[in-house]
């Protein structure tokens, strides 16, 4: 076979294989884009599912906090977060902790998330996943994957959100208010 001969084989080839394919991939796209659950309904959405707002998301932060678990929290950031993390809004080498849960926290490239409880735990164990605007060049800030446990986890999440405003009053207790003379206080006197 002479090359003009092979050159128009390779030609035959590719249509007899490489039009039905392309022609397959133009049928799926073009179900797709017309298939229908009835009359008018389309498959592919217009537009994107709205996403929850920042407002909403934030409306339904909970501030109450569990105060053991806070209290073994907070020595663990004694022993571990301390020197870079306060707790009374001042700046050392990281962001502070005062008033960071529930707050509204810009990232490196714009897009603003509220501190929560998912943000905390993405934050703690890979530091680098979600950077705040601002601290883009902090590189101290270890990843705590596989050195804390999620115990450990929960319970700086714990002391964080009792450094948050407003922090909700704490549950009442079965034990009596001895500032209060009730009934059941009342002296027999």
């Amino acid at each position: 076979m002479n090359r003009r001969g092979a050159v128009n084989a390779g030609l035959v080839v590719a249509l007899v294989v490489g039009l039905p394919l392309m022609l397959m991939g133009v049928g799926i796209v073009w179900l797709l884009l017309t298939a229908s659950d009835g009359p008018g309904d389309r498959v592919l959405p217009d537009a994107a599912p709205a996403r929850e707002s920042l407002e909403d998301r934030a409306r339904r932060i909970d501030y109450s906090y569990d105060r053991v678990k806070a209290r073994q929290g907070e020595q663990l950031w004694f022993r571990m977060c301390y020197g870079c993390h306060s707790d009374d809004g001042s700046v050392v080498e990281g962001p502070s902790f005062l008033h960071l849960y529930g707050s509204e926290v810009v990232l490196v490239g714009g897009t603003t998330v509220i501190a929560d409880e998912e943000y905390l735990r993405r934050a703690i164990l890979d530091p680098y996943d979600q950077v705040r605007r601002g601290w883009e060049n902090m590189r101290t800030m270890p990843p705590n994957r596989g050195v804390l446990n999620d115990q450990q986890v929960g319970q700086l999440i714990e002391f964080i959100k009792s450094l948050a405003e407003p922090n909700m009053p704490e549950p009442p207790t079965d034990e009596p208010d001895p500032d209060e003379a009730g009934p059941e206080n009342a002296g027999s006197g």
